[in-house]
Order: structure tokens, then sequence, then C-alpha cells
């Protein structure tokens, strides 16, 4: 037989973009209210909350709207809007990203507009 000489000529690079995880081998985890972290924030009327002294962003961990004093069903939040900014993630509040061709090495994204370091730019897996 003859040996594989690689790849077709007309080879095409296929992009799959996807708005979730897709969790083929399991279900989806769900917390317990007893594992969810409170963070201790009180918003003030009329003002964001969580922001860079918020203990659950200090320990990397997302407020959840239902458990945060400035979620939108918290008892402390008159507004009934959420005013917590501690919720990248379940948002999708994603920097803009755009694909960029990196040479031999294939794509990569970056991003759009110039960003502050350590700035949330986007989930992966």
């Amino acid at each position: 037989g003859e040996a594989d000489s690689g790849p077709p000529a007309q080879a095409q690079n296929v992009v799959i973009e996807v708005d979730s995880n897709v969790y083929t081998y399991r279900r989806r985890k769900k917390m317990s209210d007893e594992d969810v972290m409170v963070c201790q924030c009180v918003p003030a009327q009329g003002f964001l909350g969580c922001g860079d002294d918020c203990l659950n962003r200090m320990l990397c961990i997302e407020c959840i709207d239902d458990h945060c004093p400035g979620g939108a069903k918290s008892f402390l939040n008159p507004n009934k809007d959420s005013v917590c900014t501690n919720q990248q993630f379940q948002r999708k509040q994603y920097a803009t990203l755009q694909k960029v061709r990196c040479g031999a090495k294939g794509w990569g994204l970056q991003t759009v507009h110039a960003m502050k370091a350590g700035a949330f730019v986007t989930e992966y897996c």
C-alpha cells in the first residue's frame, strides 16, 4: 500500500462555536444551598455591589444570584434587579475577541480592545 502522505491538499479549517459546555459523560453538577459561598456585601441604594472588596470575588468565586445580598432575589436588595457585579461567567460578560492566524501554529484569539492586566477575558474548556 501507499505511505500516508498527510492531510489532503484541500483541507479546510472548521471552527464550531458553542454557547455553553455540553457534558456528554455526566450530568451537570448542581450545588446545594449549604455549599454556596455567600458574600457579606451590602450594596447601597442606587449603587452596584460586589466590587473589589467582595469576599467571593477575592476568593475567585462567583456570587449566586439567589444567595447574594445584591442579587435580584435577595431581601436586602430593594431594587429587585441584580446589582451584583461578580457574575461574569453566569452572564457571559466576555471581552470581544477575534480569531487570528498564528502562522504554522494554527489559530488563536486576541481581544479587540486593550484590557487592564488581570481583567476577565473569557471562559474556555
